[in-house]
């Protein structure tokens, strides 16, 4: 869903249901962010990797999504190279 920022604005300052989910919403987004980086520093590859796997399956609502391996390096911060490595244990693993 998309909204024009000027709509947005206009909502927040005059619409106090929608400005109170507003507030929720990102309240629960920097907390989500908070913890996405807490597990990024006490986590495992492979169980960063999961966590980001499992996050897409609910997303997609679906076991099957196109992930390269250069978006989920990216996203657990560790090499093509490493992030192969794990997804094969992973797989094998299963």
């Amino acid at each position: 869903m998309r909204i024009a920022a000027q709509a947005l604005r206009y909502e927040a300052k005059y619409n106090t249901g929608f400005s109170k989910l507003l507030t929720d919403y990102l309240c629960d987004l920097r907390l989500q962010l908070d913890q996405s980086s807490r597990c990024h520093i006490l986590h495992s590859l492979e169980q960063r990797l999961c966590r980001l796997l499992l996050m897409g399956q609910d997303c997609a609502r679906s076991n099957s999504f196109p992930f390269t391996l250069k978006f989920l390096s990216h996203i657990v911060g560790a090499t093509r190279a490493a992030v192969s490595l794990a997804a094969g244990a992973l797989n094998e693993a299963d």
